[in-house]
């Protein structure tokens, strides 16, 4: 928003109004310009989320981005990840809790018992 008023205003009036250091304003203008450091990553990473329909988690991908050559660190997998809101959904159904028999052994001698 400073970009577009600075034409119109002074700049240290916008920059007082937004409290932004001048600095931070000429960082952000310098590198506004730079290539995304994981954009290749990036595009590797949702080609490998979609060839396998959303069931691999940043664990899974990190190992498939080795696999294929890329050196990257699995908190970096799960940032960009989570930069592209890509998230697994799958989740491992548990058994509906059931009479299990629990067999005993009291003073030597096997009994059955139900529990839940």
């Amino acid at each position: 928003m400073i970009w577009e008023l600075r034409h119109e205003f002074k700049l240290s009036l916008l920059l007082e109004i937004a409290e932004l250091p001048r600095s931070t304003y000429y960082y952000y203008i310098k590198h506004m310009k730079d290539e995304d450091k994981y954009s290749e990553i990036k595009k590797q990473i949702t080609d490998i989320f979609h060839e396998n329909k959303g069931r691999y988690g940043y664990r899974r991908i990190t190992m498939e981005l080795h696999n294929r050559g890329y050196v990257i660190n699995h908190k970096t997998v799960l940032r960009l990840m989570k930069e592209a809101k890509i998230k697994c959904m799958v989740r491992i159904r548990l058994p509906a809790p059931t009479r299990q028999l629990v067999q005993i052994y009291v003073r030597g001698r096997r009994q059955g018992r139900t529990v839940q």
